[in-house]
């Protein structure tokens, strides 16, 4: 959980420069993305093994769930929660490219297993 509120504040905070107002959408909807994109990429290797087909309803349901749970975990006040326990961190920019190759890493894999 640790590390997807760190994801969370530093794509929030990355888009804090870009988009005064809504930062922490961004950052929330980016992590649930990735989260969903883990879980459906899990499901259709498992079910590419079992040799049943995963259906879009079950992606959709996947996605709107994860959706659904950072819109309550994260907002802006956890974003400033976040801030302050991270303001001052040591290695802060290879932390940021791990959660950048985190984020692409997800993106890689989520593609590649719906061709499987």
């Amino acid at each position: 959980m640790r590390f997807f509120n760190y994801c969370f504040y530093r794509i929030s905070h990355a888009y804090k420069f870009l988009d005064s107002t809504g930062y922490y959408i961004s950052g929330s909807m980016i992590v649930s993305a990735c989260q969903a994109f883990n879980v459906i990429a899990l499901f259709s290797i498992l079910f590419s093994i079992s040799k049943i087909n995963l259906s879009k309803p079950i992606i959709i349901v996947i996605g709107v769930l994860f959706v659904i749970m950072n819109i309550f975990l994260y907002d802006k006040n956890k974003f400033y929660k976040f801030h302050e326990q991270w303001e001052n961190e040591t290695h802060k920019t290879t932390k940021g490219w791990l959660v950048f190759i985190y984020v692409v890493a997800t993106l890689v894999l989520f593609f590649v297993s719906l061709y499987i």
